[in-house]
């Protein structure tokens, strides 16, 4: 009973574990707002997958404190022109959750933070209706303050190029299928985080202000993007080849089959799943007809990647031949 209890509880952790990472992958779509684009800052939490925050100084030697962030829950939003990168400005309020570990000599001290921040965020100009638009953002401004904490006296956190903090970053938005965007944005931030412990705290007696960077991203990062190889035989098969950087999820291939005398097999959509980076998938489709048709496979998949590719070929009954 008592293997049967850890076998179970290892699963849950296993579970807990994919999500937490499938979470973090996970695209970010947001609506057309009517004129072509999209509403900034689009509604999807903004985390830090490559290096938490830290607080260094003021504590021992080979000690630190790892803070894992999460920026979401955007409120107060307001959006006008000019700025900095001559597009446009959006301030709004927000919260940064935190999941904070020690090491050294506070390790096992582990917390969860939410911070209440205000920021502005300053957007090159867009070209709006275009199916991609890419352009240049800057974390201009972002302070907050935790109260009332019974570890932390004072937790103050600034970040922004108007604070002396350079944190630059880009947004591109990309068409979906759907008639949504979707959403990659980045800044590289350089953070400060001036802290004191409280008496009776494991952080009693400890102050100081870091200074630090690290890359805040809103997406799934760099995007996937498709190779179509169109193959005869028994039936049609596509082969999709992601070439890009970033892993596909929910790629479709919809393989027409148009002139000739078809009577299978005209059109079909395959679901091939997800394609990782560097990876491959394939459709197959069964034609039943004579002649020589035009065949077109588009794929499509959540992150707003789209390839389309053209081939002529020889239907001969459920033989395709000659695909060029």
């Amino acid at each position: 009973m008592k293997k049967k209890m850890i076998g179970i509880l290892v699963c849950m952790i296993l579970v807990i574990t994919s999500a937490s990472i499938s979470a973090l992958e996970a695209p970010c779509t947001a609506p057309d707002n009517g004129a072509g684009t999209v509403n900034l800052p689009a509604g999807c939490p903004y985390v830090a997958p490559e290096d938490p925050m830290y607080i260094i100084d003021g504590l021992p030697p080979d000690t630190t404190i790892e803070l894992d962030p999460t920026l979401d829950d955007f409120t107060n939003i307001v959006r006008f022109p000019g700025g900095t990168l001559g597009g446009e400005v959006q301030q709004f309020d927000a919260t940064i959750y935190l999941d904070v570990s020690g090491t050294g000599t506070l390790t096992g001290f582990n917390r969860y933070l939410a911070v209440s921040v205000s920021l502005e965020v300053h957007t090159g100009p867009r070209n709006p209706g275009d199916p991609v638009q890419s352009f240049p953002s800057e974390l201009f401004r972002l302070t907050g303050e935790l109260f009332g904490d019974p570890d932390f006296c004072m937790f103050r956190m600034s970040a922004g190029s108007d604070h002396g903090l350079p944190s630059p970053g880009q947004i591109t938005l990309t068409k979906t299928p759907s008639g949504d965007f979707a959403v990659d944005s980045f800044f590289d931030i350089t953070y400060q985080i001036e802290f004191e412990g409280c008496p009776g705290s494991i952080l009693e007696g400890y102050m100081g202000i870091t200074t630090g960077t690290t890359r805040i991203q809103q997406g799934s990062g760099e995007p996937p993007y498709f190779e179509i190889n169109i193959a005869g035989g028994l039936g049609i098969t596509a082969t999709v080849n992601n070439i890009g950087e970033g892993d596909a999820t929910n790629v479709k291939a919809n393989i027409s089959v148009t002139g000739g005398l078809i009577l299978v097999g005209g059109e079909k959509t395959v679901n091939i799943g997800n394609i990782s980076a560097n990876d491959t998938g394939k459709a197959k489709s069964i034609v039943i007809g004579f002649g020589m048709p035009t065949i077109t496979v588009t794929v499509t998949c959540d992150e707003g990647a789209e390839a389309t590719k053209n081939a002529s070929a020889f239907v001969l009954l459920f033989l395709v031949l000659g695909v060029s």
